[in-house]
Order: structure tokens, then sequence, then C-alpha cells
């Protein structure tokens, strides 16, 4: 399980660096240190996924693999310094929080050789590629120093030049040929490898130039509305799809992003009206500048988002063999909380007396209303109120929740099934961040049938997260509805971060201001307070590690529950359920 984690995570910060979602990665080229040192590590998973933007990695792996040599290994480290040393100060330029992976990366390596002494061609190459690195002189043999130099005079501007220019380095240092055996094989990928380096849309590695800006430090990281929010209006939608006006350059950066976001995470479910309509209301003060896409994981018919909508099924089938090995655990916690909502809150109301203004008449209290102008006459039955509640709930997506992604799912899904059951209307959302734009993913709408509760298992964990931001819309929306009470659920880690100026997709052009530390906090807690002011019922249910705790706390109040033990689950929050709805 933890295997399948790390896969996850690695994959998702290659994808990220990469800015591309339509490969699996192959890192079977590159080294990397001993598991203890997993951060340290994200440099080269960083460096992959950069690569990946300019090379065909997994073709140049294939290539070398088929090589008739007893050096593969060295050849291996050859490529991977030369793929190194070429993108040294452009991935730094670009992804500036990777600097601190790569000292720390660069430190660990040496101090390891220091205590040991290089063993093979592999281990005296990287040390002597990273001292280099640091300033420093290396003391090698000619043949070594030659070696070092010739990997450090290439700068392969495409992935054919890397391949030919790297054999002919590996062939002055070893016995290197072409297996004959081989030879349809070389010719599939000689072939693929000169489509792609035609691709005129393939963009050239811009080597860097200095520059004044600092580096700055990152982290790697529906619709029951009176009309229908989720129904697009079918003359925008065409107006949409046949607008013929030339673009300014920045509009035409704006629509590259948001179909670039829409390819990784699904075609937006509302129209252009209501999302212009939204980023109004919502994006303003610190969210000043926030993007919106509501999605519920449809993708269209390009490769790229085929290839998307495959990992979704992966990552569906990965949250569902979670939930199948917990399958009793799970179901009894569906039961108890039926339980708890049918039997303590119905049985609990109906016995207790509410008067009210609406509900049953009750004759007896008529003077109230004849000399008291108290209206007040009437019982409140829960059959007649429970119908006016609606329940929303939000699933922090963000990549922070990779090791919990699981659990996060079958907890939302428990509550949502439960409820469901019961005939209270559900509805089920993610959030997350990728860089200034706000994704909100529709897994069901309040009135939708309960089988639909099976996609809250596509539920995956990627991305950054503005739980403030989030917080604000759906109530926004939650306000739009035509139930009298209404109750959110947050399943999130009470670590709010979006660090906005990643150049993911020409970010560094937006004013969006970055998302951390104290300032999301306050935010998050302040949306929070809000919508309660506004009459919403607010539970946050914490996923996250003992040390964010008091954050989440702060966020939510008392109104929070941490669950430590998963049988546990249904009860608290069905306690929080009970609590809400007697007081209503």
């Amino acid at each position: 399980m933890n295997a399948e984690n790390n896969n996850l995570k690695t994959n998702n910060l290659i994808w990220t660096v990469a800015e591309n979602y339509n490969f699996l990665p192959n890192t079977s080229i590159f080294s990397f240190l001993k598991k203890d040192n997993k951060i340290a590590n994200n440099y080269k998973y960083a460096l992959i996924g950069y690569a990946n933007k300019y090379y065909l990695l997994e073709e140049v792996y294939n290539y070398i693999q088929l090589l008739d040599t007893s050096n593969l290994e060295d050849i291996n480290k050859i490529f991977e310094l030369i793929i190194e040393n070429t993108l040294w100060d452009e991935l730094i330029l670009n992804r500036p929080g990777v600097l601190d992976y790569r000292n720390r990366y660069i430190d660990i390596s040496l101090t390891k050789y220091y205590k040991h002494k290089p063993k093979n061609i592999m281990e005296e190459l990287d040390y002597a590629f990273y001292l280099k690195k640091k300033g420093k002189t290396p003391k090698l043999t000619n043949i070594y120093y030659n070696l070092l130099n010739d990997i450090l005079n290439l700068k392969p501007k495409d992935t054919k030049t890397l391949i030919d220019e790297g054999l002919k380095i590996a062939n002055r240092y070893f016995h290197v040929n072409k297996s004959l055996k081989n030879k349809s094989n070389f010719k599939k990928i000689e072939k693929k490898i000169d489509n792609y380096t035609k691709d005129k849309s393939i963009p050239k590695i811009q080597m860097s130039k200095t520059t004044n800006k600092s580096l700055e430090k990152d982290e790697i990281h529906s619709a029951e509305f009176r009309q229908n929010f989720f129904d697009k209006d079918e003359n925008e939608h065409k107006t949409e799809n046949n607008n013929t006006i030339n673009l300014s350059h920045n509009d035409r950066k704006s629509e590259n992003s948001y179909n670039l976001v829409q390819s990784i995470y699904g075609k937006s479910i509302i129209s252009k009206a209501q999302k212009d309509n939204l980023e109004n209301i919502i994006s303003t003060d610190i969210h000043e500048g926030v993007k919106i896409l509501m999605t519920d994981g449809h993708y269209g018919d390009s490769l790229n988002e085929q290839f998307r909508e495959k990992q979704l099924q992966e990552h569906k089938n990965f949250n569902k063999k979670h939930y199948d090995k917990n399958i009793l655990i799970y179901h009894r916690s569906i039961t108890k909380l039926k339980d708890i909502i049918r039997n303590n809150i119905l049985i609990d109301l109906e016995e207790s007396k509410n008067i009210s203004n609406t509900g049953i008449f009750v004759p007896s209290l008529i003077w109230k209303s004849l000399y008291l102008n108290n209206d007040n006459v009437f019982i409140k039955e829960l059959k007649d109120d429970f119908g006016s509640i609606a329940v929303d709930i939000l699933l922090d997506s963000s990549a922070s929740q990779i090791d919990r992604q699981q659990l996060v799912a079958a907890q939302g899904y428990v509550i949502a099934t439960a409820l469901t059951e019961l005939n209270v209307p559900v509805r089920v959302m993610s959030f997350n961040n990728f860089s200034n734009y706000q994704i909100i993913k529709l897994f069901r709408d309040y009135n939708d049938d309960k089988r639909k509760n099976d996609k809250i298992f596509e539920y995956t964990a990627s991305g950054s997260n503005r739980d403030g931001y989030a917080i604000k819309l759906i109530s926004h929306m939650m306000s739009l509805t035509k139930y009298d009470n209404k109750i959110l659920i947050v399943l999130s880690d009470g670590k709010p971060n979006n660090k906005v100026q990643l150049k993911m997709i020409d970010s560094s052009d937006s004013d969006v201001l970055d998302y951390t530390d104290d300032i999301a906090i306050k935010d998050s807690s302040k949306q929070v307070f809000n919508s309660r002011n506004k009459g919403n019922y607010i539970l946050g249910v914490f996923t996250g590690n003992d040390e964010d705790l008091p954050k989440e706390k702060k966020i939510y109040g008392q109104d929070f529950a941490y669950i430590k033990d998963i049988n546990r689950f249904s009860e608290i929050v069905g306690y929080f359920l009970k609590q809400v709805l007697i007081n209503m």
C-alpha cells in the first residue's frame, strides 16, 4: 500500500513539473539516494519532470537498453549527467523551490563519498560532477577528467541530439555496439524520436539568462440552484465553440491556461457566463484573480485527456480496493450513522414538542395568536422539516492528502451513503488548486441516484489548497438552493496552502497573492465564520497530522471532529448531525 502511495506522490510531482499528464514517468535512467532520503530525492523527480518537457526519456532509456555493452549502468549515468547538466540552470530559474532539494541532494551525496570513496565508474562520475558544480576541482585521472568535460560540454537541444551525441561520448570510453538482433527495435525508436523532434509545437530549451528575480521558496508539492447551475446555456455554448474573435495576447494566454487546466482535471460543467459571475463574486480581497474550474471529471477526446481519464480510473480502483478490503468496518459505519440519524434524531425530534410557526396546528395554543400576537401555534414535525435539509460534503483533495487518499474517499462515501439511503439531499465535491485555478470537482448532486456515490472513489489528491476560497464558494452555492437548512461537512487536513507563483501555467503574470501560513489560516477561519453567520452549519472533519490540529481548531472552532479511530467515525459525525438537527 505504501509503495502505491509513494508512486502516486512521485508521479504527481513529475507531472506537475512537466506540466503534462499524458505520459507514465520512467525514472529508470536516473539514480537516487537511499529511501531514507525521500525529501532530497524530490530533486531528481523534479528533474525528471522538467526533462520530459524537452526529451522523450522513455525512448532514451529504451534505446540504451538495446545496446550491446557490458557498461550499461555507466552509460545510463553518462546520459543522466548530460541531461542534468543541460537543465541545471533552467530548472532552478523556472522552479526556484527545487533549489533546496538540490542542495540537500548534493550535500548528502558528497558526504557519502567523503566517508566511502567511489567504488566504480558511476560513483566516480557522480562524485566528480557534484564537486565541480560546487566550484571545487575533483582529483581525477586523465580519462575521467576528459569524460567529465565531454559531459559538461554537451547540451543537446532535442532527443535525437541527446542520443546521437551521448552515444558518441560513450563510444569514446567504452565498447558499445548496436545489437543487430534489435535492428528493427532501434528503427522504431528512431522513428518515434524523429517525429517528436520535428514537431514544431515542442518547445526548445532556452538556456538561462541572468535574472534579478530572487529565488523564491515553494513547495512541490451542483446543482440544486434556483436555476440549474450546472446546465450551460445552449446558445452560449454554441458561441463559445464558434468564437472567431481575435484574442489579445493576455486573453489568449488565459484561454490556453484554462484549456490546460481542463485537460488535466476535466471539462467545465458550467457556462462561461456562470464562471465569470462566480469569479466576480468570490475572487475578491486576498483571492482576487483566482479562476474557477468546475468539473465532474469528464474529458475530451485528445490523447492527453484520454490518458488522464485512464489515470482517473486507476485512482478510483486504488481507492475502491482499500474500501473493499475494509468493507465490514465501512458497512458498519454506514449502518451506525443511519441509525443515529434515523432512530436518535428522528425520535428525539418527534418526541420533543418543537413549537413553531409552521407544522401541525395545535388548537390549545390558539390563545397565543389572539392575545399575544404570537404565531407559534404549530408543532414542527420531522417529516415536514426533514425535506428542507441539504448536506454538502467538501473533500480537500490537495497533494498533502496523498497518504490518506483512500481514507478520505472512504469517509466521504460513508457519510454520503448513510444520508442518501435516508433520502437526505447530499452534494459531494472536492477542492484543490492548480496555480491560480480553484478546481471544484462534483461527484454527486443533491438529487442524484445513490448509485452515483460510487463516483466519490474518483477522489484524487494533487496540487495545493485554498480552503477559505473553497468554503466561500460552496457557501455561496448553498445560498442559491431551495433548502431552508444547510449543512456543510469539510474533510480537510487543516493546512491551507496555495503558493501561486510556481510558473506552472504563466501564473507569473498573475496578480494572485500566495495563500500560506497565518494569512491562509485567518482567511479560512473568516470564511467559516461568515458562512455560519448566513445560517449554515459547518463541521470540520480533521484528516491531518497531530501537529496541524491547532490550525484546524482555529479554522472551525468547537465544531470539528478529530477521528483517530475509524470505527468511531460514524458516531462522531452522527453526534454532530444530531446536535445540528435538534437545534434547527
